[in-house]
């Protein structure tokens, strides 16, 4: 009983600490909207970044920069290393590691004038991205800097953090040597200081080392020893990495049992926590054992748990591994059909990577031009020099250089007339498109209201007529009276279907995946499995849209229904930078693409996606299923 009220006390902190920090939020909001002076807006700027840092790191991002543009105008040295230190956590949060590093170093500029703790955590972040990216020398580099500051300063716990990490870094370079010294060193201290916490966290790298040097019955008694007192200490961050480790220790040692009980106590805490990238993990590493142990569809039920995951906290990299791997799966299984459409996620997500470590990579070369602007200044001044001395020379042929310049204006200006002319009729063309869809979308709308409520309330009053006249009439008629009442029940039904079909309350309030899942529920009542997978669809799209893309699934459904004779359908929805993919497969019988009769439904799909200017493509051979990809520009 105790725990259920230390339980229902802890939701109750939580939900209190969540209120207050958005009343923080609007408060802030609020007062920035009213400041018409940067001394003041600066330090608001940064101050919602750090509140919405773990809630939405893309407004933290913007809310940092702005202080920083500020900060620099302002020439507040403090406060610039601030908005360079909470843009760079907004990109390590992200796991963007090459941006954080990169302004991590700007605001380093700054060291001399902030204290050694920011300085300290700063560190251990600048190490860790280093770490991820495998740059093992950078992140040693730093560790020891960080080592130095801790004896400089007579901080010495803090230096247990900087030797636990250097022996992690040669754990990883198979130094087995300098790891134990590290580990060691880090061990003396934290039993000088009788700290339990650090002691035990220190084991769990000592049993980490023995593991990676394959000695496994010390690495298995250290890493036990380390879990218990983790359980007793309540440290679940330092229990799941000593889980993560026994489980890897007992894969390797064939165990596959073993290993599965202690991933899924990870399972446990990370939902406890709700803990999404964990959750990620947690499923990837059990599906892992799954295929070990050759349980093929198993485990690519807990690998798309696990994808799920990472879609929520856009995990790109983590995507293309598991879409990668369902591609595997599936092709094991011969299901050629799943291990096309998870090879083509898979291509397409990678494509989406190397887009981003381009932008990152234009990103890093900008911060560079901006810290050499004081060459760029001079190499300006140098232009503008020349520039002037060429005009000097250039006098005698300037009435030639002007003539040609106002033919070129002439010709540039009548382009422009002409595409600014064929703009505007494609304006208004546009215009009169959604102005009419608009109409239709009112008028069903107007229509569905009408029949819900008016006449809907008329056949509910002549249902209760009718019962009170059979209170008081004979049999006869009451049989009559019984009969007609079913016709009106049934009536009554197909009049709100039709309803609720001219214009789903689900999709007017809550949009088109939402409407979706809808229909998918329904269908559970018929004998087909229905599976739906969402990627980047937290933001509505255009209302005109999510009601033309609404009628495509829904004639797309009715046709697996009428003609498929499917037992399963999987639809996928996914929106890119520029564009939105619905992709819908069934099991079903399929039909020869050669041969397809565009009736009113396919007709009708035809129509709606040409006006969303996408585009449709169906894939389906005799009794191998159908396959729908539609995409639809955003």
């Amino acid at each position: 009983m105790n725990q259920t009220y230390k339980y229902i006390f802890l939701l109750f902190f939580i939900t209190w600490i969540s209120i207050a920090q958005n009343k923080r939020i609007d408060s802030l909001q609020n007062i920035l909207q009213k400041a018409d002076n940067k001394e003041l807006r600066t330090p608001i700027h940064l101050k919602l970044s750090h509140y919405y840092l773990h809630q939405n790191p893309e407004k933290a991002l913007y809310h940092a920069h702005q202080g920083k543009q500020l900060a620099k105008e302002i020439c507040n040295d403090s406060l610039i290393f601030d908005a360079y230190s909470k843009i760079s956590d907004g990109h390590f949060i992200m796991t963007n590691y090459k941006n954080a590093i990169s302004y991590m170093d700007s605001a380093l500029v700054y060291k001399k004038k902030i204290p050694k703790t920011m300085l300290l955590r700063m560190y251990d972040r600048l190490g860790i991205a280093y770490f991820s990216l495998e740059k093992y020398q950078n992140a040693i580099s730093v560790f020891n800097e960080q080592l130095i500051i801790c004896d400089e300063n007579n901080l010495e716990l803090r230096k247990i953090n900087a030797l636990q990490s250097l022996g992690n870094i040669y754990i990883k370079k198979k130094d087995w040597k300098k790891a134990e010294k590290y580990i060691d060193n880090a061990i003396q201290i934290a039993n000088k200081h009788n700290n339990q916490k650090d002691i035990n966290s220190s084991y769990l790298y000592l049993g980490k080392m023995y593991l990676g040097k394959q000695e496994y019955n010390k690495a298995r008694d250290i890493l036990e020893q380390a879990r218990k007192n983790a359980i007793e200490q309540k440290t679940p961050i330092v229990l799941h990495t000593i889980n993560n480790n026994l489980g890897k220790l007992h894969a390797e040692t064939g165990a596959y049992d073993k290993a599965m009980l202690y991933h899924k106590n990870n399972l446990e805490i990370d939902k406890k926590y709700n803990n999404k990238a964990g959750l990620s993990q947690d499923y990837f590493a059990i599906s892992e054992l799954l295929i070990k142990q050759n349980k093929l569809n198993e485990a690519a039920v807990y690998i798309k748990k696990s994808l799920q995951n990472s879609i929520d906290i856009n995990d790109y990299l983590a995507l293309q591994s598991k879409y990668l791997r369902l591609s595997e799966i599936y092709e094991s299984l011969g299901d050629l059909k799943k291990t096309l459409v998870y090879r083509k996620l898979f291509e397409e997500q990678k494509d989406l990577i190397l887009n981003k470590n381009h932008l990152d990579a234009i990103s890093e070369l900008e911060i560079k031009y901006k810290t050499q602007r004081k060459e760029n200044k001079i190499l300006e001044l140098s232009y503008n020099d020349a520039k002037n001395k060429m005009a000097l020379k250039a006098n005698s042929t300037t009435i030639k250089f002007l003539v040609s310049g106002l033919i070129t204006l002439l010709i540039m200006f009548a382009m422009l007339f002409i595409i600014v002319r064929q703009q505007s009729k494609n304006k208004k063309q546009k215009e009169l498109f959604d102005v009419i869809s608009e109409t239709q979308i009112d008028e069903r709308n107007r229509i569905a209201k009408d029949l819900h409520d008016s006449v809907g309330s008329s056949l509910a009053l002549l249902k209760i007529k009718l019962l009170d006249k059979s209170l008081t009439t004979d049999k006869n008629t009451k049989g009559i009276i019984s009969d007609s009442l079913k016709i009106l029940d049934q009536s009554t039904y197909e009049l709100r279907e039709i309803a609720h079909n001219m214009m789903p309350e689900e999709l007017l309030k809550f949009g088109f995946v939402p409407a979706v899942q809808v229909i998918l529920d329904k269908l559970h009542r018929r004998p087909l499995e229905t599976y739906l997978y969402v990627y980047n669809m937290s933001n509505r799209i255009e209302n005109t849209k999510e009601l033309h893309l609404y009628r495509i699934v829904q004639e797309i459904i009715q046709n697996v229904l009428k003609h498929a004779k499917a037992k399963q359908l999987i639809m996928y929805i996914n929106k890119h930078h520029k564009y939105l993919s619905v992709i819908v497969e069934d099991d079903g019988v399929g039909f020869d693409t050669t041969k397809i009769l565009w009736g009113m439904g396919l007709t009708n799909i035809q129509t709606r996606i040409k006006y969303l200017k996408g585009k449709v493509h169906i894939d389906s051979n005799e009794n191998t299923g159908t396959t729908v990809n539609i995409e639809v520009p955003l």
